[in-house]
């Protein structure tokens, strides 16, 4: 999040019931200051891909979540078909987005299962 986005979002919180439950923080997510088993859910919505490399990302969910704790991860992934990308579309598209590398899906599930998710 950007820092305008963490203004606009702090707005809009001060109008909610649940005000006082959340908070917003403008950090490196493969870094944070967050204490080792924060967290019962972790949510990357459209985010994962910027991390470079990605291991860093899922090594800092590992240690953010509790035991049990959840990842939940929403992202762009290459398919086979993606690979194969002879005219560059793809990676055009992600320049556009300032995605350096679009990981692929078999990539990520390995990262996953080397960190026991």
């Amino acid at each position: 999040m950007s820092n305008k986005q963490i203004h606009y979002a702090e707005e809009n919180r001060n109008h909610s019931l649940l005000k006082n439950l959340i908070s917003f923080d403008n950090q490196d997510f493969t870094k944070t200051t967050f204490s080792d088993n924060s967290f019962d859910i972790v949510w990357a919505c459209e985010s994962s891909y910027y991390a470079n490399p990605k291991e860093l990302f899922i090594q800092e969910v590992n240690r953010l979540l509790k035991p049990g704790g959840k990842l939940i991860l929403s992202d762009y992934f290459l398919t086979e078909a993606g690979l194969t990308d002879q005219d560059d579309h793809l990676k055009n598209w992600a320049k556009t987005w300032a995605i350096d590398q679009l990981n692929t899906t078999v990539n990520i599930l390995d990262v996953l299962d080397d960190n026991q998710f």
